[in-house]
């Protein structure tokens, strides 16, 4: 059974997809590279052995099936697995813990589902598909049908529970604390006219007449800028300048900004203020014209609760998750800790050459 909601396996391929995606390779024209394998025992599970070449096809499929353009560069190939191929291996011992408590429930695997699921994975052309990734038929089966168990057991022993968790309430109590993060937020629109020179009287004047002219003429900062920038003389050494039209909400508008825009009403004119600048602490008269200012709301209940939900389905899945390894592992004796005892420190199984 599958669920849309949920990440149907456990798989820590998957997990791990978003890093393997920002992780910078080396350059993967170096086709003298090969990738060298130390191949040794990594752990026995219910008598079954996994070495590191059976990691190794196994990370290899997932980097084939959703990196398809890396899985023919060495190096790519050897840093996704040297960064990995721990992870890798202690899911597959998850995994095969899975299929012994799947045992005991006698759960059945049908043929059909499992050459549903090879096409699918491997593409219509399945020989050509394996012998790229060095695996027989056998092989591909096998390890098909084991992540078919694997998803039916997550479903049954992880995410029924999961489900079981999320009621409406708790929908509606994710809500307000969504509500307490996202409170409205005003927004401003506005343009500023700004004034700099080293005379500050000089500046406090021309300041108020720019003031004047945009108070009685209704013009634009702009127009008013080039009409006072006309009347200036060439050695004068005001600075003007009109600025972008600012979008600023509360966590962009700087405070100086906000305490002159909070005491105007939609397309006014402030009268001019005394500043400091904020790059050089130099004296500077600003006008600002508000042009709208409105409320950002948060998303509204109908709109937000299915991903509220999923959020918490999710983090249902991660309890369960944790609560059912937990248990296999005790259950079947398995101690994650022998993985490191028996493994040594300083082991590498890959290596580029």
């Amino acid at each position: 059974m599958r669920h849309s909601l949920f990440i149907t396996t456990l798989s820590v391929f998957t997990l791990t997809a978003g890093l393997q995606a920002n992780m910078p390779l080396m350059d993967s024209n170096e086709s003298s590279q090969h990738l060298a394998v130390n191949n040794r025992i990594l752990a026995k599970v219910n008598d079954k052995t996994i070495s590191v070449l059976d990691v190794m096809k196994k990370m290899d499929v997932f980097l084939t099936r959703y990196y398809p353009h890396l899985s023919d560069s060495t190096p790519a190939r050897y840093q996704y697995f040297s960064s990995q191929w721990k992870d890798a291996l202690s899911q597959m011992i998850d995994n095969e813990l899975m299929l012994a408590d799947a045992e005991k429930l006698e759960l059945k695997v049908t043929d059909a589902e499992v050459r549903e699921t090879i096409i699918e994975r491997f593409g219509p052309n399945i020989m050509a598909s394996l012998d790229k990734l060095q695996l027989n038929y056998e092989e591909a089966r096998k390890m098909v049908h084991t992540d078919i168990i694997v998803e039916k057991m997550t479903w049954y022993r992880i995410h029924s529970k999961a489900l079981q968790t999320v009621n409406p309430q708790d929908i509606k109590i994710a809500y307000q604390d969504y509500l307490k993060k996202n409170p409205p937020q005003d927004k401003w629109e506005y343009q500023v006219l700004s004034i700099r020179t080293k005379n500050d009287d000089l500046g406090q004047a021309v300041a108020q007449q720019a003031y004047s002219i945009l108070q009685s003429t209704k013009q634009s900062l702009p127009e008013v800028l080039e009409k006072i920038k006309s009347e200036l003389t060439e050695d004068s050494d005001i600075t003007l300048a009109v600025s972008e039209e600012f979008k600023n909400d509360a966590k962009t508008i700087s405070d100086a900004h906000k305490q002159v825009l909070l005491n105007l009403v939609i397309n006014s004119i402030s009268q001019p203020v005394r500043q400091l600048s904020r790059t050089d602490q130099s004296v500077v008269f600003r006008i600002f014209h508000l042009k709208n200012r409105s409320k950002i709301l948060p998303s509204s209940f109908n709109k937000i609760s299915d991903k509220l939900k999923d959020e918490l389905l999710q983090q249902a899945v991660a309890r369960e998750s944790k609560v059912y390894i937990e248990k296999l592992r005790e259950k079947f004796g398995y101690d994650s800790r022998s993985m490191q005892e028996n493994i040594p420190d300083d082991f590498h199984p890959f290596m580029l050459q």
